[in-house]
């Protein structure tokens, strides 16, 4: 027999695929979305186990629920009816008794299974309890209040179910004889208030648990929510699937040991940085706890505000957001604010300590982590200098952050001030993470300790799917775009993917511009990025003079997948810069397999020349630029040799060989190998 089994990301899905996995049963995930199903993605499948479904949460509407609980059962059901699939297994819900639009939605799927021609079996598990942030957040509250309130007398049953039991349950379903049934599966029966007294006893808590009188809870939370929780989530007619299920206390105690032993990890201002996301959510598959605070001004919730999500309403990372301009602490730190506060990039470093603070008395961090080297890592530190903080602080220096290149309108403009904030700092920081060796040297002319440096780079942003997909259509993206933006088929064409700021040098590539296409006929140029204003003062009035104006094509900024793509789509990339840390374009670039000319000004610079993927010049240096990418565009390397020297250097990138790195840090280790 073989197993498709849907959902197998989620949060019971896993637990089954596990399960599966343990018996040695044949089983496959499905690939791609319910809404796209099709035939093909179920061929040569006996049995299908659909647990995907869209459960309630923020964010989601009446109509989602239909579209994929309702229509994408149907779309799966008429799939394997065309098929060889004999039997079906649907993971529905006790909630189907209750008339919400999720109810609703699952309760309509059940009935396409029943109609359907094939051997059916439909599963409504209880409520599921697991190792979830909502369980995490509620043994959190019994160690911190002092009352907890239940409905009435906390007599009425509650039907909960562990998730590893159900997941166990609903493989013993799919391989009996059992078909054209509905079951529920629901573990041991105990009261609201036992429930609550079990997980007291797990936490060690002495809160006091209090009832609700009945009339006071129906005017507070609602006739209707009340009556519901009263009646049960069982249906007449319904039996249940027998199994052993976890007593609830060594279940409970199992989950608490996991949170306790999980690592937490606070991030300090993760929007930083725009890729720093994809390792939070590199570690969160890690079985990583991961929180964070951030900040946004006008936070319409008040001065601050704790939230479930970082970005998306799925992905657990718990979030603490505050105004910067907001809070009745900034009375009393408004003398040493004004202080430091043009030093401090205009903004209040001692508010910035105390709001850090209350984070941490928030999360209790293991690990704490800065996006960067400067608006969050000082404060930090100071703290831990104070004796504060006593979690691990690690900091990544991104290039602006260290670097004085304020010549070019980059990096920190060094005063007397700027220089003490940011040397005092490094005393208070256990582990600094350099992202290259460039930002390496400048730790080093600060007086950091080499021991607590490690160099080790920001990860690839864009998903590695989507690279390999652009890569592997980079001939068919070329011709694309050279045709949307009127490019000859086969013309050369190199691409500059910057803020376009006067740091990034692109003024000095339009000054070899004429040269450049002199020497290499034809040759157009794809500039992709923001129209900062340098472009207009130091870059179009020296293409207008060079006569070869036409030639050059402005995008506009680039997202998600066109970033990709446009780097694809040119022969060869140019990185002009005068002044920066690592330079992530280059590395996006060699992702799908366009070699780059880049200026030694960025760090990147010494993995190319490592990896003999492009060629490297002096930052600042017009003629060496002009020589090289006219070289570049004419070497029989840049079809040959350096696409796959790219791929191989930008394979150092991916988050998961990062990640792997990463870990140790927050493990404990001062430095790499």
């Amino acid at each position: 027999m073989t197993v498709l089994l849907t959902g197998s990301t989620g949060f019971l899905g896993r637990e089954i695929a596990a399960e599966l996995e343990s018996r040695r049963l044949a089983w496959q995930p499905l690939k791609g979305r319910l809404e796209q199903v099709k035939p093909a993605d179920v061929a040569g499948m006996d049995t299908v186990i659909h647990c995907a479904g869209l459960v309630p949460g923020r964010g989601s509407c009446d109509e989602d629920f239909s579209e994929v609980n309702t229509q994408g059962t149907r779309r799966l059901l008429e799939s394997c009816e065309q098929s060889s699939v004999r039997r079906f297994v649907y993971v529905s819900s006790m909630g189907v008794k209750f008339p919400s639009a999720y109810g609703k939605s699952k309760l309509a799927a059940e009935d396409l299974v029943r109609r359907s021609g094939l051997e059916w079996l439909i599963l409504r598990p209880g409520h599921i309890y697991g190792a979830t942030d909502h369980l995490r957040g509620t043994f959190a509250k019994l160690k911190r209040k002092a009352l907890w309130r239940v409905l009435g007398s906390g007599r009425q049953l509650v039907h909960y179910v562990y998730v590893k039991d159900c997941a166990a349950a609903i493989v013993d379903a799919t391989l009996s004889s059992e078909a054209r049934k509905s079951f529920n599966i629901v573990g041991l029966e105990c009261s609201e208030l036992d429930y609550i007294r079990t997980l007291r006893k797990v936490v060690g808590s002495k809160i006091l648990i209090l009832p609700t009188p009945l009339f006071w809870a129906r005017v507070s939370k609602g006739r209707e929510a009340v009556e519901i929780r009263l009646a049960g989530m069982r249906m007449p007619g319904v039996t249940d699937w027998e199994f052993s299920a976890t007593p609830l206390e060594h279940a409970m105690r199992e989950l608490h040991g996991l949170f306790e032993a999980r690592m937490r990890v606070l991030y300090l201002h993760p929007r930083a940085w725009i890729g720093e996301y994809a390792m939070l959510q590199e570690l969160r598959a890690r079985s990583f706890d991961v929180c964070a605070l951030e900040e946004k001004r006008d936070l319409e919730q008040g001065a601050r505000h704790l939230a479930p999500f970082y970005r998306d309403p799925n992905d657990g990372i718990r979030t603490l957001w505050y105004d910067p301009r907001r809070g009745w602490e900034r009375l009393l730190t408004w003398i040493p604010d004004r202080i430091f506060r043009r030093a401090f990039n205009d903004r209040n470093l001692v508010h910035r300590m105390w709001v850090i603070q209350a984070a941490v008395r928030r999360f209790r961090p293991n690990a704490m982590v800065c996006s960067d080297g400067f608006s969050y890592a000082v404060p930090a530190a100071f703290l831990k200098r104070l004796g504060l903080l006593r979690a691990r602080l690690i900091v990544n220096y991104i290039g602006g952050d260290i670097l004085d290149c304020s010549t070019y309108g980059y990096g920190m403009r060094r005063t007397a001030m700027v220089s003490w904030l940011i040397r005092s700092s490094l005393r208070g920081i256990d582990v600094m993470r350099a992202l290259c060796a460039s930002l390496e040297r400048a730790l080093l002319r600060e007086g950091a300790e080499a021991s607590r440096i490690t160099v080790l780079p920001i990860q690839l942003a864009s998903p590695i799917s989507l690279v390999n997909e652009v890569y592997a259509k980079r001939s068919q993206c070329g011709e694309a775009i050279r045709s949307l933006h009127g490019i000859p088929s086969g013309a050369p064409l190199i691409v500059t993917l910057s803020g376009n700021h006067q740091s990034k040098g692109i003024q000095d590539l339009a000054r070899a511009w004429a040269d450049i296409c002199s020497a290499v006929p034809g040759c157009h140029w794809l500039l992709c990025g923001p129209e900062d204003p340098w472009l207009a003062r130091g870059v179009r009035p020296v293409l207008l003079a060079s006569g070869f104006c036409d030639r050059v094509h402005f995008t506009g900024q680039l997202k998600g997948r066109e970033v990709c793509e446009y780097l694809a789509a040119a022969d060869l990339h140019v990185n002009p810069t005068l002044c920066e840390g690592l330079n992530m374009a280059t590395v996006e670039a060699a992702a799908v397999g366009t070699p780059s000319v880049t200026s030694d000004g960025a760090g990147i610079a010494d993995w190319v020349q490592s990896f003999d993927a492009g060629l490297v010049v002096p930052a600042g240096n017009v003629p060496a630029l002009r020589d090289a990418v006219a070289r570049a565009l004419v070497a029989p390397e840049l079809r040959t040799l350096w696409p796959e020297r790219s791929r191989r250097m930008a394979a150092h990138f991916f988050p998961d060989r990062i990640a792997s790195d990463f870990v140790k840090l927050l493990a404990g280790a001062r430095s790499l190998p």
